[in-house]
C-alpha cells in the first residue's frame, strides 16, 4: 500500500468527538465533490466519488448527526468516465437544505456562500476537520520518482494539491492553511482552482496538521531514503538518524496534542502546557533548543522534554477515560 493509500486510510478511520467537527468535515467533502441542482424548495445535494469508503463516511457521519441515512448508488457508465467507476450520495429532497444549512453552504434556500464561511471553521478542531474532509474528496499526492535525473533538491518531485470549483473558496484555502503556518499557492486549470504545496516539508505539515500520522511517517521515511540515495556521507547518515528519531518524538507529541484538543480542547491544559503545545504544533520539524527559544520562559531542553511527557501522559490518560466512557 503507498503513502497515499496509507493517508486516506487513515482519515476514512479517524473519529470525530464533537458535532461541529462532524459537520465541518462533511462541508470540506462537499466544496469538494458535491454538487448541487434546483429543487422547488431550494437545492438539492448529490455527492460523487470514485471512493465508496469515502461516501461511506460521509453516510456514517450524516447518520450520527440526524439518524437520517442517504442513498448510495453507483452511476451508470458513462462515456465521459471511461473506465473509472464513480458512486453518488443522494439526500432526500427534505432533508438536503437542512444539511447545506447546517454545513454553512446554503445558509438559506437558493442562497450559496461563495467562499468558505467563517461559522464552519470557527474553531481549530474544525478547521483541521474541514482541510480532512476537503482533502478526501478532492486531494491528491505526486511524490518524487526514483528514476527521475535531478536529485539536487530534496523537494524536487513533491506535490500535494486540492481542487475546487470555485475560485472564492480556493481564495479562502490560503489564509486557512496559513494560519496553521503553511504556505500554499494557487492555479486555475481549465475551471478549477488548485490550491497546492511543492515542498516536502510543508507537506509533512500539512498530513500532521489533518492527523495522517502514519502517512507523515511513510513520507519521511521516503525523504530519508532519498537523501541516502543522494550520496550523503557517513557524518549526514548519523545526523539523518538523528532527524528520523526526532521526527518520530515530534509526530508522537502532534498525535497528543491533537487528542487533547479533540478531546477536551487546548485550554484543558495549563499555561505552560498550553504554550508548549502550540509552539509544537506550529514548529513540527522544531528541534527541542529551536522550540525552548519559541516559547516565552525559555525553558532548558530537560524541562522543556518534562512538557512534552506530560502532554503525551495526559493525552493517553484521556484517551483511557474515553474509551471506558465508549
Amino acid at each position: 500500500m503507498g503513502i497515499y493509500d496509507t493517508i486516506k486510510r487513515e482519515l476514512l478511520d479517524s473519529k470525530f468527538h464533537a458535532g461541529c467537527c462532524k459537520r465541518a468535515f462533511l462541508s470540506g467533502v462537499i466544496r469538494g465533490a458535491g454538487s448541487l441542482y434546483i429543487k422547488k424548495d431550494g437545492f438539492g445535494l448529490v455527492i460523487q466519488h470514485s471512493s465508496l469508503e469515502l461516501l461511506d463516511k460521509c453516510s456514517y457521519v450524516v447518520k450520527s448527526l440526524t439518524g437520517t441515512v442517504p442513498d448510495c448508488y453507483q452511476k451508470e457508465k458513462d462515456r465521459r468516465l471511461g473506465t473509472k467507476v464513480v458512486y453518488e450520495l443522494l439526500f432526500p429532497e427534505e432533508f438536503a437544505s437542512k444539511l447545506l444549512k447546517d454545513t454553512w453552504i446554503c445558509p438559506s434556500p437558493y442562497e450559496i456562500i461563495d467562499g468558505i464561511a467563517p461559522e464552519i471553521i470557527a474553531n481549530e478542531c474544525c478547521k483541521r476537520s474541514f482541510l480532512k474532509g476537503l482533502f478526501l474528496a478532492s486531494g491528491a499526492l505526486s511524490l518524487p520518482s526514483w528514476n527521475s535525473d535531478d536529485h539536487s533538491n530534496s523537494n524536487n518531485g513533491y506535490h500535494l494539491e486540492m481542487s475546487v470549483t470555485s475560485e472564492s473558496v480556493a481564495e479562502d484555502l490560503l489564509p486557512l492553511l496559513l494560519t496553521f503556518g503553511i504556505d500554499a499557492k494557487m492555479r486555475m486549470r481549465k475551471n478549477i482552482f488548485s490550491v497546492y504545496l511543492k515542498n516536502a516539508e510543508k507537506i509533512s505539515d500539512f498530513f500532521a496538521l489533518i492527523g495522517a500520522i502514519q502517512g507523515l511517517f511513510e513520507l519521511q521515511e521516503l525523504i530519508a531514503e532519498r537523501w541516502t540515495s543522494n550520496n550523503i556521507n557517513r557524518t549526514q547518515n548519523c545526523e539523518m538518524a538523528n532527524f528520523d528519531k526526532m521526527a518520530q518524538a515530534s509526530s508522537k507529541q502532534i498525535v497528543a496534542i491533537s487528542r487533547i484538543i479533540d478531546l477536551k480542547g487546548i485550554d484543558y491544559l495549563d499555561s505552560p502546557l498550553r504554550e508548549t503545545a502550540h509552539a509544537r504544533l506550529e514548529n513540527p520539524d522544531a528541534p527541542l533548543s529551536r522550540l525552548s527559544e519559541l516559547l516565552p520562559d525559555h525553558p532548558s531542553k530537560s524541562g522543556l522534554n518534562h512538557r512534552l511527557k506530560k502532554i503525551i501522559q495526559i493525552a493517553e490518560q484521556l484517551e483511557g477515560e474515553n474509551d471506558n466512557g465508549n
